[in-house]
């Protein structure tokens, strides 16, 4: 069985600035970078880049997929989570879905990923403009 990764990240609330998109060149030698989309397919290896600081950076969304059972949504929620602290706290699974707070401000990053074995997700995150259609909106 071959391996696949792929790992996509995009800009939803403004595109990225110069100094963001050299720092975005810097994750990956090969992937296709715009100010608005980072992607990256894999065969052989992993993605080497470090998805928090992206988000923090710049972009706005990232989904990795990996057909031997790595699914990872994370959001960055510039205004911070819509509930409190406690609230969240109830919905926060360790090493499943987790919350980590910007050092300045009231924002922070959504973590979704859940543990399963390969074969255990709807396929359809191999069309991850599908996938984003549908997530983009909840932010």
């Amino acid at each position: 069985m071959s391996e696949f990764q792929s790992v996509h990240f995009i800009a939803v609330d403004r595109p990225l600035e110069d100094e963001q998109l050299l720092f975005m060149q810097k994750q990956s030698s090969r992937a296709e970078i715009s100010r608005w989309a980072f992607f990256n397919e894999y065969h052989f290896g992993d993605f080497r880049g470090d998805p928090v600081k992206m988000l923090l950076r710049g972009y706005d969304v990232h989904l990795h997929y990996a057909n031997f059972g790595v699914r990872r949504l994370m959001i960055r929620l510039p205004a911070g989570m819509p509930c409190g602290p406690k609230v969240l706290e109830a919905f926060l699974v360790e090493d499943c879905i987790g919350w980590k707070k910007d050092k300045k401000g009231h924002g922070g990053i959504l973590h979704i990923e859940p543990e399963a074995d390969a074969g255990s997700f709807d396929e359809d995150v191999h069309n991850p403009d599908s996938v984003f259609q549908k997530i983009v909106p909840l932010r």
